[in-house]
């Protein structure tokens, strides 16, 4: 497989960011384990597989807290961050090619673990809002993340 990318940050001002990612993919396999999927938070990975793969996403960032240092114990919280924004893709199948949009919203928090490491860790909502009929329909995604979605 092949592909390229890029993230660009945006200040705004104060403790808000704009933050926008593009990625293109290509993938020759039969194999279903080496193909591409729509790429989307909002999407659960396998859900569609294809061979080619077009993205975008951006998300606004605003840092609630930033190098805070509120103690948890053993922990201190440094930083929050509430992000909210917009996911589409394109994935092209053996049936043709196949688009999604959707939102995504984020709460980031980071831990300095003994005050010595900084540690990410946040929770994430996604969901399809338009799209094909196999991704509409259920509920947010909810994802666990341990860095920043891009």
């Amino acid at each position: 497989s092949l592909g390229a990318g890029g993230v660009y940050l945006t200040p705004i001002g104060g403790r808000l960011v704009l933050a926008s990612r593009a990625s293109v993919a290509l993938a020759e396999s039969e194999l279903e384990h080496r193909q591409l999927g729509m790429g989307l938070t909002g999407v659960v990975p396998g859900t569609l597989l294809g061979d080619r793969n077009i993205n975008g996403e951006f998300e606004l960032r605003w840092q609630v807290l930033r190098n805070g240092s509120v103690p948890f114990g053993p922990v201190w919280l440094s930083d929050i961050q509430l992000s909210g924004g917009m996911e589409a893709a394109t994935l092209h199948r053996t049936e043709g090619w196949t688009e999604a949009a959707g939102w995504t919203a984020g709460l980031a928090t980071v831990w300095d673990i003994f005050g010595a490491r900084p540690t990410l860790m946040g929770v994430w909502a996604a969901q399809p809002l338009w799209g094909s009929p196999e991704l509409l329909g259920g509920g947010p995604r909810l994802v666990l993340r341990f860095e920043q979605s891009f």
